[in-house]
């Protein structure tokens, strides 16, 4: 990304001398860049059982992406359950002798700290659970794939995701245009062939400072994206209307 953006730095100041019209007369240099960009790693160690993505394919945020062997975690749920479900008999029956002060207070607080420890028991094998399980955090593409079942996870990224809807348009427009560009304002963009086409975009952000070593501002469009078909990588070519 920070190679893309140097690149239209570059490309600007050689082009942008003689393209010294108006701004709504003047194409610019731009990039198509994602809204977001994740990298996936693992929440705990583990060997992968099942990866259920490819590379290129769609996601949607929450969709299950891989999943861990979890057999020891199932276990160790069921067992503590299984010490909820006992201590919780073991109080029915005995609160008639309580009620008789046949029990002893402190017989009838050990059984409820059992069960408190119990569940504190379940409550960290369902947390356990919960980080054998990779799951997308955005709507997206999965970019990037290095995992397969049987391999080992551990804490490098194994998914690369991205979302593209709508696409982040960067431009960088010399200092003399600060002030004519203004957030909401309208715009048309010209994907690189083999896209090409006209696409309409909205400014979302003005970077607030010029830069003093390029004498150049940063500003950023949308441009909606549905069915994600255009690509993020491409360059482009941006010309803003009036603001």
């Amino acid at each position: 990304m920070k190679a893309g953006i140097g690149s239209l730095v570059a490309g600007l100041l050689m082009t942008t001398v003689a393209l010294a019209g108006d701004l709504g007369e003047t194409r610019f240099d731009c990039l198509l860049e994602p809204n977001a960009q994740v990298d996936l790693g693992g929440g705990s160690p583990g060997v992968v059982s099942e990866v259920r993505v490819e590379r290129g394919q769609r996601i949607r945020k929450g969709q299950v992406l891989v999943r861990l062997n979890d057999g020891l975690e199932r276990t160790a749920l069921a067992r503590a359950k299984a010490r909820i479900a006992r201590g919780q008999r073991r109080l029915e029956r005995n609160q008639a002798l309580y009620e008789m002060k046949m029990l002893l207070p402190e017989e009838r607080d050990d059984i409820e700290m059992d069960i408190r420890s119990a569940e504190a028991d379940a409550a960290e094998a369902r947390e356990r659970l919960r980080l054998r399980v990779l799951k997308s955090p955005i709507d997206g593409v999965v970019v990037e794939r290095s995992i397969d079942p049987g391999e080992l996870l551990g804490s490098d990224p194994v998914l690369r995701l991205a979302s593209l809807d709508p696409l982040h348009v960067e431009v960088i427009l010399p200092a003399r245009y600060f002030g004519q560009v203004s957030a909401g304002q309208q715009a048309s963009v010209y994907p690189a062939e083999p896209l090409g086409g006209e696409y309409p975009a909205r400014v979302a952000i003005v970077d607030p400072v010029v830069d003093p070593g390029s004498g150049t501002f940063r500003v950023r469009l949308l441009l909606d994206n549905l069915g994600n078909r255009i690509p993020a990588g491409l360059r482009c070519q941006v010309r803003f209307g009036k603001s």
